[in-house]
């Protein structure tokens, strides 16, 4: 991912000048997750990334505001992000224990093209606040992995097997063709005369000698058994 250019710890206040001052067209925010999730039992969700991605093609300048900024400390809320690229922006509590009433509390994601201040869009995200013990969100959170991967392995083993079959069946289709080509090299060899023969319809440089019939004759056989093998 991309790191934002300008890097600011201080967040602004969603007010209602925000709001009014700027006209806004409609062009879609694509920020993920739509919610940042905390849990007040679970340390490890005290920290968030919002990924902000930019499909456009000119590059954008984004901003973090939100209504209660005391509460977060972001690693980056405002910056550029080029064109087809997503810029992550951490996320966490400004002190150790989560601050009171959250549920109120969301972001907003505005957005410019660089170079020009009216703004072209916005998005919110809200904040959601769990009460759940470690246990349960640890177990809810192991049996989405599990489906995830069961899920995962699944898609792996049908598309190896695909590949294996269709491998397997271009192997052969290969193998097939040499043997073909062997075998009729062998005979052609074969059938050939030996140098001490005479065949006026047959050039001299074509006379085999037996040494190389043998070793066609062996081969020959060897062939014979794989294909009846097979």
């Amino acid at each position: 991912m991309q790191t934002s250019v300008k890097s600011s710890k201080k967040l602004s206040m969603i007010t209602s000048q925000d709001n009014n001052s700027l006209t806004v067209d409609n062009v879609p925010v694509f920020a993920f997750p739509t919610t940042l999730s905390f849990n007040e039992n679970d340390k490890s969700t005290y920290k968030q990334i919002l990924t902000i991605y930019n499909p456009y093609d000119f590059t954008v300048r984004f901003k973090v505001l939100s209504n209660c900024p005391s509460n977060y400390v972001l690693s980056d809320s405002e910056g550029l992000i080029k064109t087809k690229c997503g810029v992550d922006i951490l996320i966490r509590f400004a002190d150790a224990k989560p601050p009171q009433n959250l549920h109120n509390n969301r972001f907003r994601i505005q957005i410019y093209e660089h170079g020009v201040d009216k703004m072209i869009g916005k998005r919110d995200i809200k904040v959601a606040v769990e009460n759940v013990s470690t246990s349960n969100s640890s177990g809810k959170q192991n049996s989405i992995n599990d489906k995830n991967q069961d899920s995962m392995q699944q898609h792996l083993d049908t598309t190896g097997s695909n590949f294996t079959n269709n491998y397997n069946g271009s192997q052969d289709h290969g193998i097939n063709i040499v043997v073909v080509i062997l075998a009729a090299i062998c005979i052609g060899i074969l059938l050939l005369p030996l140098p001490e023969e005479k065949a006026s319809n047959v050039p001299k440089f074509l006379h085999v000698p037996v040494t190389y019939k043998l070793i066609a004759s062996f081969l020959l056989g060897m062939v014979t058994l794989a294909v009846l093998r097979n």
